[in-house]
């Protein structure tokens, strides 16, 4: 694991500083040819269903730093809801001392319960099903932190993972990590300090991006470079969005001997959840609804224009939940009889519904929405100046 993190050292550096950039802009391939099946629909963004009384606004938390901190990372589990802030001027805030503060919030009484300082430059967090919470972070590798005493969160074991990797999962001593341009990378993490490299897929040495690449050398066009940027994962199946190499599924039933057994080539591909026989990937389009109970030729069924950026993907109890950034395109909406206008928003859809506009509900916020997430009857969502519950 240290040859490999010594290998990579360099590259990894310029992985962090690009993916601070985020967003849609700049790199995607021009000429990216998308597969429709002729059953595909298309959903229009004016036509999805505005939320007036499914869901409202019951209660909100403001930063509890500085004007300078934004929260932009959400988790949920049962009665608690974890948020992260993160001081934007890069230093010490005077309040805590640290640039990173973990916040546990009873999801019930919506109020700050415990918080935690030690974790620094988090990119994603998640519960596992073992009911810790995990951290990934950029230089810190795989943080596991105990909330069984939500007063007290606890710092109990740190997994030596990729300097540069952006999203990963552990089923038992497996860990498996998007590391950007490096593809997916596979550790036995039964030692946590020594993970023992198991295998590992580079995207763009696959036959998938090398026949695609050819054809686009062939048009004088600018090959493709693949940045795994998450993943998620249903039963054996692997699934990672690896931005302009579309999404990849990856047989991973033997963790040592991986294997690519199918490929949807999208134009971008920044996030995914899988629910069931369906993933949903946030592309620059939107989001893209995909049958994959074959895992072989993943087939699209619907796309969904979603207004502004479409950011992170969760589902959760059967309800997809997509964040949106309007900052560069607000939208002005009624409200209580006077134009305002909003620079956020959310979509969420109960999975098994029609995929009709009517089942794509959409809230707007005043500001850009991070993450959002649905957890036992309510939605959560998270902007850069508070984090918000939504309750029928």
């Amino acid at each position: 694991m240290q040859n490999l993190i010594n290998r990579l050292w360099l590259s990894a550096t310029v992985v962090a500083l690009s993916a601070c950039g985020g967003g849609s802009g700049g790199g995607h391939p021009s000429s990216a040819v998308v597969p429709v099946t002729p059953s595909s629909v298309t959903i229009q963004a004016a036509d999805l269903a505005q939320d007036r009384t499914d869901f409202t606004v019951v209660d909100s938390l403001a930063t509890t730093q500085l004007s300078t901190a934004r929260t932009n990372d959400l988790a949920t589990n049962g009665p608690l809801v974890v948020t992260m802030e993160e001081d934007l001027r890069g230093a010490p805030n005077s309040a805590s001392g640290l640039s990173f503060r973990l916040r546990v919030i009873d999801a019930v009484n919506f109020t700050e319960v415990g918080h935690l300082d030690k974790a620094w430059a988090v990119v994603r967090m998640k519960f596992g099903v073992d009911g810790y919470l995990y951290l990934d972070t950029s230089g810190q590798g795989l943080i596991r932190v105990d909330l069984s005493d939500p007063a007290n969160p606890r710092v109990v074991e740190k997994v030596e993972t990729f300097w540069g990797g952006l999203e990963s999962f552990i089923q038992g001593d497996v860990l498996f990590q998007a590391a950007y341009e490096h593809g997916l990378l596979v550790f036995d993490i039964t030692d946590k300090q020594a993970p023992q490299s198991l295998d590992s897929i580079a995207f763009e040495a696959t036959s998938q991006l090398q026949t695609i690449n050819k054809n686009r050398r062939d048009q004088g066009l600018v090959e493709i470079k693949t940045q795994a940027r998450a993943l998620d994962a249903a039963g054996s199946t692997v699934f990672i969005a690896t931005r302009d190499g579309g999404l990849f599924l990856v047989n991973a039933a033997n963790p040592s001997q991986l294997a690519v057994v199918g490929h949807y080539f999208s134009q971008t591909a920044w996030d995914v959840a899988v629910g069931g026989d369906t993933a949903y990937l946030i592309t620059t389009q939107g989001l893209e609804i995909l049958d994959v109970s074959d895992a072989a030729d993943p087939q699209r069924r619907a796309l969904v224009l979603l207004p502004g950026h479409a950011g992170r993907v969760t589902i959760n109890q059967n309800i997809m939940v997509v964040a949106i950034d309007l900052t560069a395109t607000p939208a002005t909406i009624e409200q209580n009889g006077q134009p305002v206008t909003k620079a956020g928003a959310l979509v969420y859809h109960e999975l098994g519904t029609p995929l009709t506009s009517d089942n794509f509900k959409l809230i707007y916020f005043d500001d850009a929405v991070a993450e959002a997430r649905y957890q036992d009857g309510a939605l959560y969502a998270v902007t850069q100046s508070a984090v918000f519950k939504l309750s029928p």
